[in-house]
């Protein structure tokens, strides 16, 4: 097989991505696109302004066996839980994009029920779906590299993610920066796989 040769200019760049990101399949009986009220949400708000996400590490360890007078390494063949993922966003000017992910804690723990799925977080009663499933409060969450001409080139898959953490909001009436915030997932299982044509090699 002929080894892949590539120029020396050709270097993927750190602002060059963009992460898919479906609603949870509990959350998706509170879709609407005509109604702005706390007891729904928007899915299409979720077309985040992201600027940054995070990668974790992957490792598999390794471990010291002991013979002789000297230590030898052999593989644990055992990979360690991965640390969770930050994406940081900016928030829309009607909140639409914040208050869904506030929602999808709201069904984790209610703020004021101290509960989990509300007495108030489905207005038509209770929902059709059993919210303590994993695989209805938890979604998959993509993020795509792609090339200079905006062609998708890889993407990394993480399995089974759910909201941990939404990031504070910082007011301040002497700057007109965006309002950013971000927001923390972990997830069971991360893949990565190369897209395009497999016989471009440039």
């Amino acid at each position: 097989m002929a080894p892949i040769v590539q120029p020396h200019l050709n270097k993927q760049r750190i602002d060059k991505f963009r992460v898919v990101l479906s609603i949870p399949n509990i959350l998706k009986e509170l879709n609407t696109k005509n109604t702005r009220e706390d007891s729904y949400i928007n899915l299409d708000s979720l077309q985040f302004s992201v600027y940054n996400v995070n990668i974790p590490k992957v490792s598999v360890p390794e471990s010291q066996l002991h013979f002789g007078q000297q230590n030898y390494n052999v593989t644990t063949y055992n990979r360690p839980a991965y640390a969770p993922v930050t994406i940081n966003f900016e928030v829309d000017n009607l909140f639409k994009n914040y208050w869904v992910l506030w929602k999808w804690l709201q069904l984790l723990n209610d703020p004021l029920d101290a509960t989990y799925a509300g007495k108030d977080i489905f207005p038509d009663g209770a929902p059709t779906l059993q919210p303590d499933v994993l695989y209805n409060y938890s979604t998959n969450v993509q993020v795509i590299a792609v090339d200079e001409y905006n062609s998708d080139v890889m993407r990394v898959d993480f399995k089974d993610a759910f909201i941990t953490e939404l990031g504070d909001l910082n007011f301040n009436q002497r700057e007109s920066e965006q309002l950013g915030c971000f927001f923390t997932f972990v997830f069971n299982q991360m893949d990565m796989e190369l897209l395009g044509d497999s016989t471009d090699d440039n």
